[in-house]
């Protein structure tokens, strides 16, 4: 996973652009030794809005990247968008994500965006797409939020899972059942902020902060 997140960093890109939305599908058996060690990667453009796509023996990568506008806020459009977290037990306390955490995943894959390297940073959306991948059988399926509180901390509070942020470790292969990973990002996610999950269907959910805004949608496809 993290050689495309590199990929995606050393392609023909802007640095100045952020991700709309991202695609990941894990390694496909059936194709071992197709692809050599450096991904076949692909960059579209049309007008501002690019289109990478990498692909090598660990799976693929897809995203949608666009210009940053810091004045541009998705604001919550509906009363479903608003949920405080007191309001529900549906909702799963998750993780936050440390500037030390954020700045130590930059630099593991290279990404040079000043967006996130400063104390206020955005949390990047390849790292919040490895945490949820690290958190679906242990955490996100079984919404174990009374475990987690139980802990004392929310969990890879400073870690992706086993895979420590900067690390070459091989991700864990205990995932097998996902097929696919799709995130929409609406809003930035800023470094320290506390996220929730709501789920909205069988492998469907939102990721939002504590007053209820809404920081990205997650849909997950799984094996039968």
């Amino acid at each position: 996973m993290y050689t495309l997140f590199r990929a995606m960093t050393a392609a023909d890109i802007p640095k100045d652009v952020v991700i709309a939305s991202l695609a990941w599908r894990p390694h496909n058996p059936f194709r071992a030794g197709v692809y050599d060690k450096s991904p076949e990667t692909k960059v579209r453009c049309r007008g501002n809005r690019y289109r990478f796509s990498a692909v090598n023996d660990e799976g693929s990568l897809e995203a949608v990247l666009v210009p940053y506008d810091s004045s541009r806020r998705i604001l919550p459009t509906s009363t479903a968008d608003v949920t405080s977290v007191g309001d529900t037990e549906q909702l799963i306390r998750w993780r936050s994500f440390s500037p030390a955490v954020v700045h130590a995943f930059t630099e593991a894959v290279g990404d040079a965006n000043p967006i996130h390297r400063d104390d206020c940073c955005i949390v990047p959306g390849c790292l919040l797409l490895a945490a949820f991948y690290e958190d679906w059988t242990s955490v996100i399926p079984g919404n174990k939020e009374e475990e987690l509180l139980q802990e004392g901390n929310t969990l890879g509070m400073d870690t992706v899972g086993s895979e420590t942020v900067g690390g070459d470790t091989k991700i864990p292969t205990t995932k097998d059942t996902i097929k696919e990973i799709r995130i929409r990002f609406r809003n930035p996610v800023h470094a320290d902020t506390l996220l929730f999950l709501r789920k909205e269907g069988s492998t469907d959910y939102a990721v939002v902060t504590a007053d209820g805004q809404r920081q990205f949608d997650v849909v997950i496809t799984v094996s039968a």
